[in-house]
């Protein structure tokens, strides 16, 4: 009977999904830039969407010394926001969709002032799971350790089995059983489980928003980054004074949270 309830246990999780909010912390070393704000994830019939709970949450930078909307642009969805007299950034809403049963994930980047949506799928996160009986609780749930690396960080993440989806926030999957806290190594990034819905119905929204959408590859998507900043730092030293010219422009792919392999760009 106990093997009958947990099989029913299953198939009602997969019937009604489930909603979590997490609350999301990106310790960025430049103070000013840091992001706090709540996001949501919605997971049903193996696919889910990430993305954050309030749109264009001008509020999620916590130690901006100013804040300021420079300008928005509706099409691309992405916002300037000068922090201070000397550091405006550039946001958009993150979204990650993935598709679990095909093994699938797409997500929006910004690229340099427009958005781009990459594929991917090609993840592969490489678990270690921790099998000793220590466990954390997560809003009442106890949860196991598990270790991976992705884009040069190391990540500790804590799931339950009690939650049987392989799933998790952001870009974090593959662990038998929902993820409900993730934290990097070095406190550049943390994720933690503030709240769960464990009735989710269906929701048509839960089909892949880009699926209109250009979508690149993650290498592509490198290479136009790279071309389109050259291309302006040239323009820009251009118009500059040859007296007055200080030499090459370096720019260094530092304070991410994904290194994803830009390398150093350098302007003579």
């Amino acid at each position: 009977m106990k093997y009958l309830i947990i099989l029913f246990s299953s198939f009602a999780f997969a019937q009604n999904g489930i909603s979590i909010e997490y609350l999301s912390e990106i310790n960025r070393d430049n103070k000013e830039s840091s992001e706090k704000e709540v996001y949501v994830l919605d997971n049903f019939d193996e696919k889910s969407i990430y993305k954050p709970k309030i749109s264009n949450n001008i509020k999620k930078y916590v130690n901006a010394s100013s804040l300021e909307k420079k300008w928005y642009s509706k099409k691309q969805n992405i916002t300037a926001y000068k922090l201070s007299s000397t550091n405006t950034v550039y946001s958009t809403d993150k979204i990650v969709y993935k598709d679990l049963a095909n093994n699938e994930l797409f997500t929006n980047r910004i690229l340099i002032t427009s958005r781009a949506i990459t594929d991917e799928s090609d993840i592969d996160f490489n678990w270690d799971i921790v099998t000793n009986k220590d466990s954390v609780s997560v809003l009442g749930y106890n949860c196991q350790k598990a270790f991976t690396n992705f884009r040069g960080r190391t990540y500790v993440a804590y799931f339950t089995s009690k939650l049987p989806f392989p799933d998790g926030p952001y870009k974090f999957k593959g662990l038998p059983g929902m993820i409900l806290k993730v934290e990097s190594t070095d406190g550049y990034y943390k994720l933690e489980a503030v709240n769960i819905n464990l009735n989710k119905s269906k929701d048509a929204s839960l089909e892949n928003p880009f699926s209109e959408e250009k979508v690149l590859t993650l290498d592509k998507y490198k290479s136009i980054t790279k071309e389109t900043l050259i291309k302006r730092l040239k323009s820009s030293k251009s118009v500059v004074n040859s007296d007055d010219d200080e030499g090459p422009i370096v720019i260094k792919f530092t304070d991410q949270l994904e290194n994803i392999g830009m390398g150093v760009i350098r302007v003579d």
